[in-house]
């Protein structure tokens, strides 16, 4: 899924979401939440593409590209729990 999309689809849900009225509590709620799954789903895709960068561009150093490629996962997973904290 590209960036486009994910903010395509993001801002289609806010404009249905408004369209409705005034923001109640419920409505700003529903807003955030879209936006948290938009931003996390942006970071495990980032994340996901450098893991396997660094996998593939290691080559013969697999093991070392494995090592790397942990770390990324383990910095973006605390970057989505930071992320969903925000609630």
């Amino acid at each position: 899924m590209s960036f486009k999309t994910v903010t395509d689809d993001t801002l289609a849900e806010i404009k249905r979401v408004l369209a409705e009225s005034e923001l109640t509590p419920s409505q700003a709620d529903e807003i955030r939440s879209i936006l948290e799954s938009s931003l996390i789903q942006t970071v495990e895709q980032c994340g996901k593409i450098d893991r396997d960068t660094a996998v593939q561009c290691c080559g013969p150093e697999a093991d070392l590209a494995h090592k790397i490629a942990e770390e990324m996962k383990l910095k973006t997973d605390a970057l989505i729990s930071n992320l969903s904290s925000m609630r």
